[in-house]
Formats: structure tokens, sequence, C-alpha cells
């Protein structure tokens, strides 16, 4: 479990985050019931996260 404390953009479609002195990283988010997918341009899942 790890807990994160990035604010959140929106560009397009995509969300992204990104560290101090980092680029943004975005992806898209797919939500399904308590679980939300974060999914590259080229379709590949990047993370899986549980809500609540």
């Amino acid at each position: 479990m790890i807990d994160v404390k990035t604010k959140l953009t929106f560009k397009g479609d995509k969300a992204c985050s990104n560290g101090k002195g980092e680029k943004p990283n975005c992806h898209f988010i797919y939500i399904d019931g308590d679980k939300f997918y974060e999914v590259r341009d080229d379709m590949k899942v990047h993370a899986v996260s549980t809500v609540g």
C-alpha cells in the first residue's frame, strides 16, 4: 500500500502528475467500481489503484 499525495492536472482526456523537478507523466483513467486504471498511450495498463 502506497500513500500518494501528488496533485493531478488534466490535459485533454488524460490525468497528469509530476514530482518535484520531473516532467508531467500523463495517463488515461478508467474507473471500474472501487478500482481505477492508469493506461498509457499504447493502451497498456500502467497501474491499478483501489479507492477506499
